[in-house]
């Protein structure tokens, strides 16, 4: 596995345990559409920081 595959690989793992997170938060305590906006700008944030470190060792 190339050292790109393994930083979008976990990207995706973090991303999926951020929504995971989010429904377990939802199921518990109800709807809140703020958890998903934090969910997703996790998830730019986490892509950003990921393809700069791509950028910077690939």
């Amino acid at each position: 596995m190339t050292p790109t595959r393994r930083a979008i690989a976990f990207w995706l793992i973090r991303v999926a345990i951020a929504v995971i997170l989010v429904l377990v938060l939802q199921a518990w305590q109800g709807p809140d559409p703020i958890l998903w906006y934090l969910a997703a700008g996790y998830a730019v944030l986490s892509a950003v920081t990921t393809a700069i470190l791509i950028r910077r060792n690939g």
